[in-house]
């Protein structure tokens, strides 16, 4: 359901792409790692451009982001 409502959102502004290390990849070669509050980062750490959108968390940082905020973008 994570990534269903993930998709859905950012769709609207840019492509995505399946990728390898992450679960999304945009254009401007973005990597999104769709998961909840304990997903941790090992998957993107070799990827400066790696970003994790976490459920149940309400403020981000650094490359955290809530997975709400992207509701906002519809």
């Amino acid at each position: 359901m994570r990534e269903t409502f993930f998709v859905s959102q950012i769709v609207t502004i840019t492509k995505l792409y399946s990728s390898h290390p992450a679960d999304f990849e945009d254009d401007l070669n973005n990597q999104f790692e769709i998961g909840g509050r304990s997903k941790k980062s090992n998957q993107l750490d070799a990827h400066k451009n790696g970003y994790l959108v976490l459920d149940d968390i309400t403020i981000g940082d650094k490359q955290r982001v809530p997975l709400y905020l992207f509701g906002f973008l519809y």
